[in-house]
């Protein structure tokens, strides 16, 4: 730049030079963000898990290829399946109770974080189904997928502290019984409810 000053082309050389400048910087802007995008950061503090060991330095990897889990141990969520007949009067923030499997004697406190409005379509995980040992009757569909015979919705509940170590050791630990404070209803309701629903579906509508 110092070197165009007083030459007859100077100003179309300083032109050019901060072109050239521009491009260069916006490419090494370019470089950095891919760099940043490649760069592996977690969203918190926690602990990895079900890492795939057959990925290691120098294999390349697909951009949706999961690597592995990341877990905080401080903090552990329940998805509570609920029946058709009473999702309706589950809401968020509601208070639960959950029962680990083979310890019933201990409840550890949450609340309700959401309620799903759609059915589930498989069961999260198939120590729940009933050919597992499970409470849940499934149906076996041709691709291997298991299927609650019944309409179930996901409750997750936000546990108000750690399940244990016990869960990480003992699988069955995973599952459990989930008490969620609900509002109340009628059965009066509830029959005049199912009576519609029979009238309706038997009219055509």
């Amino acid at each position: 730049m110092a070197g165009s000053v007083g030459r007859a082309d100077g100003a179309a050389r300083r032109n050019l030079i901060l072109e050239q400048l521009a491009r260069e910087l916006a490419a090494i802007d370019s470089e950095r963000d891919e760099l940043d995008r490649l760069s592996l950061r977690a969203p918190f503090a926690g602990r990895l898990v079900d890492r795939d060991h057959q990925v290691g330095a120098g294999t390349w990897v697909s951009a949706r290829q999961p690597l592995a889990i990341l877990i905080d141990p401080a903090q552990w969520v329940v998805d509570a399946l609920v029946s058709q007949e009473d999702v309706a009067r589950v809401s968020s923030g509601a208070r639960a109770r959950f029962y680990l499997r083979n310890v019933l004697d201990e409840a550890i406190h949450g609340t309700v974080e959401a309620v799903e409005s759609v059915r589930l379509q498989s069961l999260p995980e198939p120590l729940l189904a009933d050919v597992a040992g499970g409470r849940v009757a499934t149906l076996r569909q041709p691709d291997g997928r298991l299927v609650p015979r019944a309409s179930l919705y996901r409750v997750r509940i936000a546990l108000d502290r750690p399940a244990g170590e016990r869960v990480n050791a003992d699988l069955r630990l995973r599952t459990g019984t989930a008490h969620i404070e609900a509002s109340r209803r009628s059965l009066l309701g509830d029959w005049l409810t199912n009576l519609a629903a029979v009238i309706v579906r038997e009219s055509g509508f």
